[in-house]
């Protein structure tokens, strides 16, 4: 167990030596007690749930109170043994090994008993790390869902929090020296996308996507007609240089697609007046520069969000042809990689927000292999590339650097560029890792994330649906970009394009007010919270994606053209030295699945990939005219290559359907269950309700049937069967109303 560069993992160190002998025994704790003392070598199981204690003492046994809730073990060693007790209150529970489904184990019985041996599993490998976990379920027959830890048996019983904070201390010495060792840029061998993106040519026609493009407009104008950009001081003092990116991504952004004139003059003056401001050596100069020296409080975050959110925008502007854009970014960056503060980078509020920072220079227009060499050696943590590798979700968790919050995305942001600068794969293996944690773990549906910047730990499938806040539009943001990234790796993994598409609609247009302002968080229950206008950093990330909608519905590979999402728009092709290429898109997604794209221009022969969509019922004809010219499988790409004349039309249906999706997270309801609902990948909520919403009286199993005939025509709304008011309609929709994305589903049909 090494990586790329030889160097022995953590876990090689951790477990080369396997000590023989009986299994030590690991007794169920208190997460606040285990998690307050992470860094005591104490082995710790982390209870994920509403687990409570059975009987007092230092290591009493738990029990869980809700199906769902769950417990886990990282240990070393070939053994592994959970004991419990079985009784009539008592469920199924499902055992997980190394992430796979390995038993289910039956602990309901009519008659009491403890200290049952209930899981063994005696022949894994002892020189890799495993991870037993365990999630309590319903029995087969009745309501018992208790499951009773009293006590886990390993070789090498460990604490994941301690394990991965310990490798973080040995690896920032190393950085903290200067002493970590960088590859000879001479042996970078850069990954060519298999597609990109469009920096330009795409229009917006109509839709959703339209009307959330021109609300950020008005935002953008909003803002430029306050001193501050903002209502008041806002964040605008506190992260001055966030502030300016804020305004130069969302207006560089939109003048891709089209021109306005007022815009693009407050761009270049926002651009004039940096240029004035910076020092000579390239400091941008907000603020005192050995702020870049700070390790702790809040202005340590300048060194990080601050730089690289500025960055972002200016590199944003100098695309669209801002005068002297490209020289303010190289300039810092110049200055940046030569000050002295660069090993305590890493230390500091929001650490992570740094990490990007780098990438996105050096493969700019202005980049440097300097820019690249900073990150490798100052930024880069190979135990966390080596965990996210291993798709270990307690990775994300437990992450050690700093508060573990939403702003890790931008870790799989930053190996992905590095990815495509150096062709190493430590970063792909990091990138579709931490992919893989990330979305089987902290997503909520609709592509709102679990993550949150918050003093408790946020765990692994704990989906809660209350008591803090949660889904910062942050995290939504960044998801798309992680998968844009993936996208332009294999644009015809049809799940990246589902992922883009599920948190546009869900998170992303549900955060925009009717004024263009953006919500900090999302709600999943009672009411949406307050939308800002201050330069949060959900509208520093929130209203540069926005102004990029267009760029996420195509993609280009030499005379191949992708089709990755629905919204109406059109594409235009070709150079001055070529002849023009139209596609037009044409459909009012997501209300109807009704789509016609249409080629206009030149005649050519090329190669269009549409996708054809998982959540998709049945497979889907494609007609050009008259002639059916074949049919697409739900998730995956539908291949056409022909020579296409001018008005060629291709007309397909989709056909979305109301879905339902099980609420499997900790907030369970006693004697209910929830559900969210979906029409095709737009996210549904319950409204029509005063406060408090009590369990429908529909089942999961009968809900499609039920509701789905209640469907008002040319409208996505449900009205629910004998509850007078209430309906299911569109998330993004509601603005002041009461919600519910889970609904209490009666757990039996009342009929």
């Amino acid at each position: 167990m090494t990586d790329g560069d030889g160097i022995p993992s953590f876990w090689q160190t951790r477990l080369g030596h396997i000590p023989t002998g009986e299994p030590m025994a690991v007794f169920p704790v208190d997460n606040a007690w285990a998690f307050s003392r992470a860094f005591r070598p104490t082995p710790i199981i982390v209870f994920v749930g509403r687990w409570e204690r059975t009987v007092p003492g230092p290591f009493p046994s738990f029990r869980s109170s809700g199906e769902f809730d769950s417990f886990e073990l990282v240990f070393g060693g070939s053994v592994i043994r959970w004991f419990g007790s079985r009784g009539p209150a008592h469920g199924r529970a499902e055992v997980y090994v190394d992430g796979e489904l390995r038993a289910v184990v039956d602990a309901h019985a009519d008659v009491a008993e403890d200290e049952v041996l209930l899981y063994e599993r005696a022949d894994l490998d002892p020189g890799v790390p495993h991870k037993i976990r365990v999630v309590a379920r319903r029995a087969s027959q009745g309501e018992g869902t208790r499951q009773v830890v009293q006590r886990l048996e390993a070789v090498v019983p460990l604490s994941y929090p301690v394990e991965i904070a310990d490798a973080r201390s040995l690896e920032y010495s190393t950085i903290r020296a200067g002493e970590k060792p960088v590859p000879d840029p001479r042996s970078w061998i850069p990954v060519v996308p298999q597609a990109i993106v469009p920096r330009t040519g795409v229009l917006l026609s109509r839709g959703v996507l339209r009307d959330a493009f021109d609300r950020n407009l008005r935002y953008l104008r909003d803002c430029l007609a306050s001193p501050t950009w903002a209502n008041g001081i806002g964040w605008t003092e506190w992260l001055p240089a966030s502030n300016e990116g804020r305004m130069l991504a969302g207006i560089a952004n939109s003048l891709r697609w089209e021109s306005h004139s007022d815009l693009r003059e407050s761009m270049h003056s926002i651009v004039s007046h940096a240029r004035k401001r910076k020092r000579v050596d390239g400091y941008y100069d907000f603020y005192p520069e050995d702020e870049f020296a700070l390790e702790w409080g809040r202005f340590s975050e300048r060194k990080n969000y601050d730089r690289v959110f500025w960055t972002r925008g200016m590199l944003a502007a100098a695309e669209v042809g801002a005068p002297g854009a490209d020289e303010l970014v190289r300039e810092l960056y110049d200055w940046f990689n030569s000050i002295d503060s660069l090993p305590s980078m890493l230390f500091g509020s929001n650490a992570t927000n740094g990490l990007p920072g780098g990438p996105l220079v050096y493969l700019s227009s202005v980049g440097r292999s300097e820019d690249l060499v900073t990150t490798v050696r100052f930024y880069d943590q190979d135990y966390w590339i080596e965990e996210l590798g291993r798709s270990e979700p307690l990775a994300f968790a437990f992450y050690p650097g700093e508060r573990p919050h939403c702003y890790l995305l931008l870790g799989l942001e930053a190996f992905g560029l590095e990815y495509l600068a150096t062709g190493d794969p430590r970063y792909l293996d990091a990138l579709l890792g931490g992919w893989k944690a990330y979305r089987e773990n902290f997503l909520h549906v609709g592509g709102v994330t679990t993550l949150m910047e918050r003093d408790q730990v946020c765990l692994p499938k704990s989906y809660e649906i209350g008591g803090y806040p949660l889904g910062e539009l942050c995290g939504a943001v960044f998801w798309v970009w992680v998968n844009q990234l993936l996208q332009s790796l294999d644009p015809t993994q049809e799940a990246y394009a589902r992922e883009i598409e599920e948190t546009i609609l869900g998170a992303v247009l549900a955060a925009q007010d009717r004024e263009g302002r953006l919500r900090y968080w999302a709600s999943l229950s009672g009411h949406k919270h307050p939308t800002n206008c201050q330069s949060t950093c959900c509208e520093v990330s929130g209203s540069q994606l926005i102004a990029r909608l267009p760029e996420l519905l195509f993609s280009l590979s030499g005379d191949d053209i992708f089709v990755h999402q629905y919204f109406a728009g059109v594409l235009e092709t070709g150079g001055p030295a070529e002849a023009t290429r139209r596609i037009a898109l044409d459909s009012t997604f997501p209300y109807s699945g009704k789509i016609r794209l249409t080629i206009q221009g030149a005649i050519s022969a090329f190669v269009l990939h549409i996708r054809v969509p998982a959540w998709s019922p049945h497979p889907v004809e494609f007609w050009l005219g008259e002639e059916l010219i074949g049919v697409g499988i739900p998730g995956e790409y539908f291949r056409v290559e022909r020579d296409w004349q001018d008005g060629d039309s291709l007309v397909f249906d989709l056909a979305p359907r109301l879905r339902i999706a099980p609420y499997e997270g900790i907030d369970q309801a006693p004697g209910c269950d929830r559900a969210a609902f979906f029409f095709g990948p737009l996210l549904l909520a319950l409204t029509g309700f005063a406060d408090e919403s009590s369990a429908l009286p529909i089942s999961i199993d009968n809900a499609i049937e039920s509701i789905e005939a209640t469907k008002e025509r040319d409208l996505i709304s449900f009205p629910i069967p004998g509850m007078p008011g209430l309906r299911l309609v569109p998330y993004f929709e509601i603005e002041d109303h009461p919600l519910e994305v889970y609904p209490m589903l009666s757990r039996h049909d009342p009929a």
